[in-house]
């Protein structure tokens, strides 16, 4: 976006010398704001529904900010009316960095190459499109379109004043995976200051989100075996920079993703689900947040295996606590994984993981009435949900509630990089 708008700026600079300016927006400023995005015309959402997203934006430092809580509806019963009842996130943007913080976890995004950029530069070049009206409002209209940089964007500003109203950017991208990329804004309660975020900016320091700190070392052995879960696409069985979870945490993640039909979700035609030991340093470091195949990570710690509450439902996303109302849910970082014939216990790696079962969803979804007990639960621990997915995994039989195990390469059992 930040690139679309600098190339749509030089080509207007070009062509409207003499032209009268457009609305004068303060450098810095924030607003309450209802944001929808669009890819190729498909309006984009997320399992968690925001209600409202604020914005806080400075052209002279050029930092932008934007924080979006979201109540978690399948929050268990004991985190309702409290803070972990939500799912508070905030991206952080700097000329250089993109972060963010989610439950209190500073995640490094750099992943995404996202950097700062002014909503409003593109309106020294804007042309005036007359009167417009909105919701009821009286607005003027002020437009920019560039065929160089494939950008069209709009803003209606209020007549009287010149406050922001409504902002559409519309931004197209050529190559592999290219198209149109929409972002449609409604501004709400719009001010000339930071006010409605004045602390988000306090204390950063970017090696908070590049260096996570790691939980204390724990007494005891170094290593330990945990069996762990996952909901994956059919023969997808790397489990580098993939997230897991014990079966209480994986089951609150497979009720959501039945119950919001995210199931066959663009990143996940998820199909099987697996169980495995996995076999891993004590000490615990950052959840990394990936999704998709191959994975995307946001997150910087690379060697130990990650921690958190299942949804990040937790202070500090639960990283360094035990999270029995949500499950665990654990990530394993490519830095971290042992090699043939290493172990945790060597200290050059941090895990390993041994596939003990996989079966086909089918089974535990339509067979045994999980979904209808993921319904009836309505919220986390999903204790009938739970109990089913337990029993499909430990039992072959389904007669005896178990789901027979897939017959996959033996070559997927044992995950260690090969020398």
């Amino acid at each position: 976006m930040g690139g679309a708008v600098r190339n749509a700026m030089r080509e207007g600079r070009a062509s409207t010398l003499g032209a009268a300016p457009g609305p004068t927006i303060p450098p810095a400023w924030s607003a309450k704001v209802n944001q929808t995005n669009y890819i190729n015309g498909v309006k984009q959402t997320t399992i968690v529904p925001v209600d409202h997203t604020v914005l806080v934006s400075n052209s002279l430092s050029k930092r932008t900010a934007s924080f979006s809580p979201s109540k978690f509806a399948w929050a268990p019963q004991a985190f309702v009316g409290t803070p972990s009842e939500f799912m508070n996130f905030t991206q952080l943007f700097t000329e250089d960095t993109m972060d963010f913080i989610l439950n209190g976890q500073k995640l490094d995004g750099s992943v995404y190459k996202g950097k700062y950029f002014d909503y409003f530069s593109w309106l020294a070049v804007a042309k005036d499109g007359g009167p417009a009206t909105f919701n009821g409002t009286a607005c003027r209209k002020w437009t920019f379109s560039s065929a160089i940089a494939h950008a069209a964007f709009e803003l209606l500003v209020t007549a009287a004043g010149g406050t922001p109203v409504f902002l559409s950017m519309n931004t197209s991208w050529a190559g592999p995976g290219g198209g149109f990329y929409l972002q449609q804004i409604v501004f709400h309660e719009f001010r000339s200051d930071e006010s409605l975020l004045p602390h988000v900016w306090d204390g950063y320091n970017q090696t908070d989100y590049t260096h996570p700190a790691p939980c204390p070392k724990p007494s005891g052995p170094l290593a330990v075996d945990t069996e762990i879960f996952v909901f994956h696409p059919k023969n997808e069985f790397n489990l580098t920079q993939q997230d897991v979870g014990d079966a209480t945490g994986d089951v609150f993640f497979v009720c959501v993703d039945v119950l919001t039909n995210q199931a066959t979700a663009i990143d996940h035609h998820y199909a099987w689900i697996s169980s495995w030991t996995l076999h891993h340093n004590a000490q615990l470091g950052q959840y990394q947040n990936c999704n998709g195949y191959p994975p995307t990570c946001l997150g910087a710690e690379n060697f130990l295996v990650g921690h958190e509450a299942a949804q990040g439902l937790a202070p500090h996303g639960g990283q360094c606590q035990a999270n029995p109302l949500t499950g665990e849910w654990w990530s394993l970082p490519a830095g971290g994984r042992c090699a043939q014939g290493e172990t945790p216990e060597g200290g050059k790696c941090t895990w390993s993981a041994t596939r003990k079962k996989t079966i086909d969803s089918k089974c535990l979804l339509d067979l045994h009435g999980f979904k209808e007990a993921c319904a009836a639960g309505g919220r986390a621990p999903f204790a009938a949900a739970s109990k089913i997915f337990t029993q499909a995994l430990a039992e072959d039989d389904v007669a005896k509630g178990g789901c027979p195990p897939l017959n996959v390469s033996s070559a997927s059992s044992e995950l260690h990089l090969s020398s």
